[in-house]
């Protein structure tokens, strides 16, 4: 099934031989051949096989008929004619292909590359490693010349590349490649053949693992949950690291399990330095349009050292598909918070917050895809001085600029509005924060990423020293495996 999706030859030029056989072959020959009517073409050609030209047509007329067995012995008589003739290599290694002679195959990808074709031999040995069950290797082979031949030969290789990424379970990358393609031909096979598929909707079984650091230039230092500002610059590093584990079972039923790890370190207030460590596991189950899933997580963070914060955090909710490109997926927040560091009873953030929110995800071009959410919440805590009502609203465009670049801005708005007048202040706290991200990710190659960030957060609140302007400039780089 791959290698016959893989025969037909790009950029043949039928009529490039018409000034040249007009005196040897028929008319009614050359305009058989023009016309791909192949088999009208054999038939007159094995009658004129003798002059001159004729062969060459006869052998890739064959080939291009899928008669491999006759193509072979004729390919290889028309080389023997010109043994340099590029397109006849290429037929002949597509056909050698086709019937699993991987030998002579391997022979004539090494002969092609001597002749210049070094795409097309890549492009044969990576079905030959196929074949042989080195699938790795043949998956590299594939995305480089999906990413560096020609579109059409870059289009045949995708071809195949997804076919075996969807055998693989590797949907995203699957998603990755035919999206590439999509954005340099929007009217692709590769376009309608997996047009169905959206990556949100498929679990493949496996680990997947990220590591990462990033740099960061911060002008006006928080502490990690944002309520104050200290007024100072900082210079900071922050690891990363990110195991995901996923799973389907049958009936449409999947599980994921996921353990997030990051560790900042500052460079000058190293009493801010935050260890986080987050383990989330969900289970849910989905048909084609909607679905539910029920994650469960846990969240601490130390900063400096000590025990900083505890939470418990439940996401139940239900998915809905619309409009074949979005997905929206509707949720409660059940969470409980256990801060240690409550000097005061009143200042005790430790409680439950209640709320739910909407998150929708969609494609909104080949190029262009979005993410936002809604959340609306109520902090129950501990401490009167905390107590409050929370809106929050999200949203994220990523847009394509070319299969390597990747442009993303994102806009934040949160509200908070307290439920109480401290005693040092004659009103409630109110608090508008408002934040505008703006990055830029560079794929090096397939495992590597990098990404520069620039954040830019506006605090506002009628209590003064809750109001700040903050700055943050960073640059990541991720690795996959």
């Amino acid at each position: 099934m791959i290698l016959k999706g893989s025969t037909l030859l790009a950029g043949i030029c039928l009529s490039v031989f018409h000034s040249n056989l007009q005196a040897q072959l028929s008319a009614d020959t050359i305009e058989a051949y023009q016309d791909q009517n192949w088999q009208v073409a054999i038939a007159q050609l094995e009658s004129q096989k003798d002059e001159p030209g004729a062969m060459r047509l006869l052998a890739l007329s064959y080939y291009q008929s899928f008669d491999f067995e006759q193509a072979l012995p004729a390919l290889k008589q028309a080389l023997s004619l010109a043994p340099d003739d590029v397109e006849l290599n290429s037929a002949l290694l597509d056909a050698l292909l086709a019937r699993q002679m991987n030998v002579e195959a391997v022979a004539v990808a090494n002969h092609l590359e001597q002749l210049g074709a070094t795409d097309i031999a890549m492009f044969g040995r990576a079905q030959v490693n196929l074949l042989d069950g080195d699938r790795s290797l043949a998956k590299e082979q594939l995305h480089t010349l999906v990413e560096e031949a020609d579109p059409e030969l870059a289009a045949r290789a995708a071809d195949i590349l997804v076919e075996t990424l969807y055998a693989d379970h590797e949907y995203d990358w699957a998603h990755e490649v035919t999206q590439t393609i999509i954005q340099r031909d929007p009217d692709s096979p590769l376009a309608n053949r997996y047009s169905w598929y959206s990556p949100e909707n498929a679990t493949p079984p496996g680990f997947r693992t990220d590591l990462g650091y990033r740099f960061e230039y911060d002008d006006n230092v928080t502490v990690p949950d944002t309520d104050f500002a200290s007024g100072e610059e900082d210079y900071r590093h922050v690891l990363m690291a990110d195991v995901l584990y996923e799973h389907p079972f049958g009936d449409n039923w999947s599980f994921y399990a996921q353990g997030h790890f990051l560790q900042t370190l500052h460079q000058e207030f190293d009493q801010f330095d935050l260890t986080r460590i987050s383990v989330s596991a969900a289970i849910g189950r989905a048909s084609i349009k909607t679905g539910w899933r029920l994650p469960v997580e846990i969240e601490h963070d130390r900063l400096d050292g000590d025990s900083f914060r505890t939470s418990l955090i439940a996401l139940p909710g239900f998915y809905v598909q619309f409009g074949g490109d979005y997905f929206s997926h509707f949720y409660a927040r059940l969470q409980s918070d256990d801060y240690e560091f409550a000097y005061f009873p009143a200042e005790d953030k430790s409680g439950s917050i209640y709320g739910g929110g909407v998150l929708v995800v969609g494609q909104v071009s080949a190029r262009f895809k979005i993410h936002s959410y809604l959340e609306y919440n109520q902090h129950d805590t501990d401490g009167l001085n905390w107590q409050r009502d929370e809106i929050i609203a999200f949203a994220y465009g990523e847009f394509d600029i070319s299969p390597k670049w990747v442009a993303g801005l994102a806009l934040r708005y949160q509200k908070e509005d307290f439920d109480n007048t401290r005693r040092i202040f004659a009103d409630p706290q109110e608090n508008d924060s408002k934040e505008i991200y703006i990055n830029l990710t560079h794929q090096l190659t397939r495992k590597w990423r990098f990404r520069g960030q620039i954040s830019l957060v506006n605090h506002e609140s009628n209590i003064a020293i809750f109001d700040y302007d903050r700055n943050v400039y960073s640059v990541s780089v991720v690795r996959e495996f």
